[in-house]
């Protein structure tokens, strides 16, 4: 694969995962009975797998964008 594809799948991948990631952190869905804002409720598995997955796409992008500045092969 080229080193252009390499830079747009690293930026879809990076960008993709900020915004998933930072909609895993916000939790706009939940809600608590106790407090008026999301942030101060406790972590749903949803939410935090949603993180996650933020997380790795986040990682994978940048390792895509590090291939993308690298001209030989990698192993």
């Amino acid at each position: 694969m080229s080193n252009r594809l390499w830079r747009v799948l690293g930026f879809v991948a990076l960008f993709s995962g900020i915004a998933t990631a930072s909609v895993g952190f916000v939790q706009p869905g939940l809600s608590c009975p106790d407090d008026d804002a999301s942030a101060g409720c406790p972590a749903s598995p949803f939410y935090s797998g949603l993180l996650g997955i933020g997380l790795a796409l986040v990682i994978v992008g940048i390792l895509f964008l590090v291939r993308a500045g690298k001209p030989g092969k990698l192993v």
